[in-house]
């Protein structure tokens, strides 16, 4: 298998592999929406063995093991860790095209230096040789982090979290920046059947009426920022904005007394909520990143035995003309002079033109950030070479490609940082087909300028992150 994962992978052009080898392989990682753990990078967490490491916290390799027939018992269940590896292993093995085949051998290459290729034969073998660079005294989270010259990391927070690893982080001064994200999904999200309670856990308060509760939130924000936080991420099933018709302090106070409420009563509420925490963090001058599309849990009975976030999602497509709701909130948002710089993605392939479209129909200039409003790289499960393709090359079609903020992980597992450089060869490939075919400038002032803008330079521009005492 001589070029399987080898130096050229993804590469398909001479100058592909000019450009990739020259100007984009050895670029520092910025990564702007992670779901890692600064309690991780700060106490620098090692792992026992490499289940741990690789397959632990991670619902897409779960997803495609259960695609094998695999038996939940070697996935999530009571099995040992060496029995889960090898099962991933002969997974691995069949998933012919897989970007988790890709991802897991660029793993250890990368990170390993090991090249053995992943099937039922070398199991053993790997599982030998992988721990053996693990434990107290071998591969940590800070020698990942530095070996893909990771050196800034955003990390998703729940709105409410006391951010002290963030806060040790710092005083440390490290070559590496770890800021906080404000999740603000458990803002919005307030339907809960017990939701007096599970404010009190939730902010640490008695809440008595909606006054009260948004101005927990404003504390909760200006304690993120002082932190380093200067971003915030809403997941949704649907875009559900619409202009209010409900008395929305009437709304609160029935849910905190655990009356019913109306489907537009909770729209409302939700409505209403969304634009007052937009509205606090863009005078931050934050980013709002929004997730939409996302259909959690969809396979009850397995989520009845197994747990929820363990890997039974898909996307959703909108109903009711919901779409509009996007247009709405951007309209409200302008017409306040709120609306700043913005995120999309969406998890739909149906919606990738939807998002470009209504991006640009709102683009202006501001602050000097190019590109205003972003469309977020593949995520989930366009999380593919494929996927990556073609959004780049819609971006092209429909913005300007070069102000684009790159690659994200979205992940829970420190070897998810290889997926970058995935990312990078894409981007990389594509441009030197473009320049074969006289598509684009060929010159290496573009073509170094243009890698380097998308892989990280944008990205710390359009977040404002603090690159003081780093390399980069």
């Amino acid at each position: 298998m001589p070029n399987f994962i080898k130096g050229d992978f993804l590469l398909d052009s001479p100058r592909a592999r000019e450009i990739y080898h020259e100007f984009a392989k050895d670029l520092p990682i910025v990564d702007y929406h992670t779901r890692l753990s600064a309690k991780d990078i700060y106490e620098n967490k090692y792992y026992k063995n490499i289940t741990e490491m690789m397959l632990i916290k991670d619902h897409s390799i779960w997803r495609l093991m259960r695609a094998n027939g695999v038996d939940e018992k070697y996935i999530s269940g009571e099995a040992s860790d060496k029995e889960k590896f090898f099962a991933f292993c002969s997974t691995v093995e069949r998933a012919i095209g897989n970007p988790i085949s890709h991802w897991a051998h660029m793993q250890l290459r990368m990170i390993f230096d090991i090249h053995l290729v992943i099937n039922e034969e070398n199991a053993q073998e790997l599982w030998h040789e992988l721990n053996s660079k693990l434990g107290p005294e071998g591969l940590k989270v800070r020698d990942i982090l530095r070996k893909l010259n990771v050196k800034i990391i955003a990390v998703n927070e729940e709105p409410f979290a006391d951010l002290r690893y963030h806060r040790y982080l710092k005083e440390e001064k490290n070559d590496f920046l770890v800021v906080p994200t404000f999740r603000i999904d458990n803002i919005i999200n307030i339907e809960f059947e017990h939701l007096g309670k599970d404010l009190l856990q939730l902010t640490g308060r008695h809440i008595h009426n909606l006054y009260e509760f948004e101005v927990r939130i404003k504390e909760r924000i200006e304690y993120f920022h002082e932190r380093g936080c200067r971003s915030f991420d809403l997941g949704e099933t649907e875009i559900f904005f619409e202009p209010l018709e409900t008395d929305v302090i009437h709304t609160f106070e029935q849910l905190i007394n655990y009356q019913e409420v109306t489907e537009k009563e909770l729209l409302d509420l939700k409505t209403y909520l969304t634009h007052e925490v937009v509205t606090l963090a863009v005078q931050k001058d934050w980013v709002f990143k929004m997730h939409f599309g996302n259909l959690l849990n969809v396979n009850q009975s397995a989520v009845r035995e197994i747990g929820p976030y363990t890997g039974f999602d898909a996307f959703a497509e909108q109903v009711h003309d919901r779409d509009k709701g996007l247009l709405f909130m951007f309209n409200q948002l302008k017409l306040r002079k709120m609306l700043g710089k913005t995120v999309l993605y969406t998890l739909s392939p149906e919606k990738n033109m939807f998002s470009h479209v209504v991006a640009a129909a709102f683009q202006e200039s501001k602050n000097g950030v190019r590109g205003i409003i972003q469309h977020g790289s593949a995520w989930w499960f366009q999380n593919t070479s494929i996927g990556h393709r073609k959004e780049l090359e819609l971006l092209a079609e429909q913005g300007v490609l070069r102000n684009s903020i790159g690659m994200n992980i979205d992940s829970r597992s420190f070897l998810a940082f290889v997926q970058h450089d995935y990312y990078r060869r894409i981007l990389c490939n594509m441009l030197g087909k473009w320049i074969d075919r006289g598509l684009m400038p060929g010159d290496d002032k573009t073509v170094q300028g243009t890698i380097e803008d998308i892989c990280y330079k944008n990205a710390i521009a359009f977040f404002d992150f603090d690159t003081q005492g780093l390399d980069i």
